[in-house]
């Protein structure tokens, strides 16, 4: 637990497909998602990162270019002041829409895996 002049925050990204990273910083009081994001040094250390939050965004709210930053799973704005154990989370848009990619899953993998029930039953 930080004093009550430090925060303890952790920042997490996924810089690709099944990939996370995460890095705890100590930032004094008073910092900001903006703080945490620029100190925890993710958008320098992944190109993909650094790539989208140097487009331009047309979107206000907790945006940096094209990435959203989260606390706690929240959109929030780089301007929001945080509190100790707060948990940033850098998010990177959907490449693919969940119903399309569940509905090619299902043209390649057909009923497969599916649980059927009978009709009035609760047993499979």
């Amino acid at each position: 637990m930080a004093s009550a002049e430090t925060l303890t925050i952790h920042v997490v990204a996924s810089p690709a497909a099944r990939q996370t990273v995460s890095v705890t910083l100590c930032l004094p009081a008073g910092s900001t998602v903006a703080d945490a994001v620029q100190h925890s040094g993710l958008l320098v250390d992944h190109a993909l990162l650094r790539e989208l939050a140097a487009q331009p965004s047309a979107e206000a709210g907790g945006v940096i270019g094209a990435l959203t930053v989260a606390v706690w799973g929240r959109a929030a704005a780089p301007e929001r002041l945080l509190d100790d154990g707060d948990r940033v989370e850098i998010v990177r848009g959907l490449r693919v829409d969940p119903k399309e990619a569940r509905r090619l899953r299902y043209e390649v993998q057909g009923d497969r895996g599916r649980v059927r029930r009978k009709v009035g039953s609760l047993k499979p």
